[in-house]
């Protein structure tokens, strides 16, 4: 059972062909386990920058940084573990990221990712997305929570690579299509117990009226 409260503060600024994205979450309230509780002090934060070249096609690379750190494990009365709470697809790359390792290993909390991000619009209304995501640890354990963890002896979890298509066809259609695979690496082989690579393909179609 928690009792999380989140203090938000963010921002998005762009000049000319430059954009810079931040936000920071503090979190503190209760936390109770097996008849135990526990406060929590906590946060979590990213930010991004990209740079547009005005040309054609408008190329433009990005350069992502997320951070919800872990807990210390310490027996301290404190949970430090950032508690994602409510996440939803619209916030996909900014607090829920990856279609690999956060959406199928669940790795929302305890975690570094730094994405480097391609792309270009071959139409105005269309953008095509490459991706390359490093997710790691913040602590040496596998987040199932601060207070039931998996320890694990390193901090480097998974590479993963998404190949993305946006295109808002009209008005009315949007049509989503990803191809992609994610690599375990130290940490991610001893919570899975094997080292075999992911691989996905998805297709997305949404009509809007």
């Amino acid at each position: 059972q928690t009792d999380t409260y989140s203090l938000d503060f963010g921002g998005d600024w762009t000049l000319g062909g430059f954009n810079l994205e931040a936000e920071f979450v503090y979190q503190l309230g209760g936390v109770k386990f097996e008849d135990a509780e526990y406060d929590r002090e906590a946060f979590g934060c990213f930010a991004a920058a990209q740079y547009k070249l005005p040309v054609k096609l408008s190329p433009y690379g990005k350069f992502h940084f997320i951070y919800w750190p872990g807990d210390d494990l310490e027996d301290d009365g404190n949970i430090g573990e950032y508690d994602p709470m409510f996440l939803g697809w619209w916030t996909w790359n900014r607090w829920f990221i990856g279609e690999q390792i956060t959406e199928v290993r669940s790795v929302k909390t305890n975690t570094l990712k730094y994405i480097v991000e391609l792309g270009f619009y071959p139409v105005e209304p269309c953008q095509i997305q490459l991706m390359y995501i490093k997710h790691m640890l913040d602590e040496e354990y596998y987040p199932l929570g601060a207070l039931n963890p998996i320890p694990v002896t390193s901090t480097n979890f998974a590479d993963e690579f998404n190949l993305f298509m946006n295109w808002q066809v009209n008005n009315y259609i949007f049509v989503h299509s990803g191809i992609g695979i994610a690599s375990p690496n130290q940490a991610a082989k001893e919570v899975t117990g094997d080292n075999k690579t992911a691989f996905f393909g998805q297709l997305w179609l949404m009509f809007a009226f």
